[in-house]
């Protein structure tokens, strides 16, 4: 009740008008965005390559839960229940869904918040409080109506490309560059691949529903062993050695989530990532010490090469970002081409 109160009066201010500073008043609405945050999806951790883990019987791994603050005095207004989606898990979902429309309407807010008393939080139950001008209003209105009736799907592809430090500025690529009309590439394809010692290692493609994640990764795993123990036994209360095998994935691997926004535009958050081996393993020898004596073994000691890219794009539907990844044990760069486009749902 006392939220439809607050939305009545919020919309009878008059918002034409200035206030003694010269400026537009700041109105609160409350938005319920549930329905939105429900699409989202369950969370899940991004995948890790390139980092060695022991091979044997494992836990359940514990996934983070999000830690949402509610609005102050605000949260007891919006306390879901409906048996029917009061589990934790639907609530879990339900926070992070609505955490994450806060954080595009936050970094794509237009006009962009530049005062003190313009703020814009969220509920754990699904809601939107925010404090804005007239315009900032309509721009969430339209935000959110154009979410709802989006019916497309997103496509991105991303071509991993490996490309000589020194090649980068003849080819014109010297940073991260956008390339806003689909004929444009095609020609930037070609100069790579007519560049000495460029290497087209993969184009994972992915498609996703508005706001969900989807990930996809082309891994080799190699098995080794990294360390020994010695360990006592029946019968006779012998000493074995026993190897401790490790595993490391290797590869390429694609996180991405997209979130269409108005005005044919889609904001992307990406991360990319990709583990080199260096091959053949080399071997360290170390001594283990039992009860007979000094015991050497052979271990490896993987040299794994990791470039990693975590970063958020508001491109035009159709457009192409060139993302460059700088490494820091390469000589060569990681180059990445990532295209992102609606397409119809079938």
């Amino acid at each position: 009740m006392l939220a439809a109160l607050m939305l009545s009066f919020a919309a009878t201010l008059p918002i034409q008008e200035l206030d003694a500073r010269g400026q537009q008043p700041v109105l609160l609405q409350i938005h319920d965005v549930s329905d939105l945050a429900e699409r989202m999806g369950p969370e899940f951790p991004a995948r890790k390559i390139g980092t060695s883990r022991p091979v044997g019987p494992k836990g359940t791994a514990e996934r983070g839960v999000p830690v949402l603050a509610d609005i102050p005095l605000l949260g007891s207004l919006f306390t879901n229940s409906d048996p029917k989606t009061a589990s934790p898990e639907h609530a879990t979902q339900v926070a992070a869904g609505t955490r994450l429309i806060e954080s595009t309407v936050r970094r794509h807010l237009t006009p962009q918040i530049s005062d003190p008393h313009q703020s814009i939080g969220s509920t754990q139950a699904g809601s939107l409080v925010f404090n804005g001008t007239r315009a900032q209003h309509e721009w969430l209105k339209e935000f959110l109506t154009h979410l709802r009736s989006y019916d497309k799907l997103v496509e991105v592809e991303a071509r991993f490309v490996r490309v000589p430090g020194e090649r980068l500025k003849e080819l014109g690529i010297e940073g991260n560059s956008v390339f806003p009309k689909p004929e444009d590439v095609p020609t930037l394809l070609e100069a790579l691949k007519q560049t000495p010692k460029v290497e087209f290692m993969s184009a994972p493609r992915v498609v996703v529903l508005p706001l969900q994640r989807a990930s996809i990764s082309v891994l080799d795993q190699v098995r080794y062993v990294g360390d020994w123990r010695v360990e006592t036994v029946e019968p006779g209360a012998q000493e074995v050695l026993v190897p401790e095998i490790e595993e490391l994935e290797t590869g390429l691997a694609l996180d991405v989530r997209a979130v269409p926004l108005p005005g044919e535009k889609l904001a992307l958050t990406l991360e990319a990532q990709e583990a080199r081996l260096a091959r053949p393993l080399v071997p360290f020898t170390e001594k283990l010490k039992t009860k007979k004596g000094e015991v050497e073994v052979a271990i490896a000691l993987p040299d794994v090469a990791i470039q990693r890219v975590q970063t958020e794009l508001l491109l035009q539907d159709g457009s192409t970002a060139v993302l460059v990844v700088d490494p820091s044990s390469s000589k060569d760069r990681l180059v990445i081409v990532v295209t992102v486009r609606s397409v119809a749902a079938k």
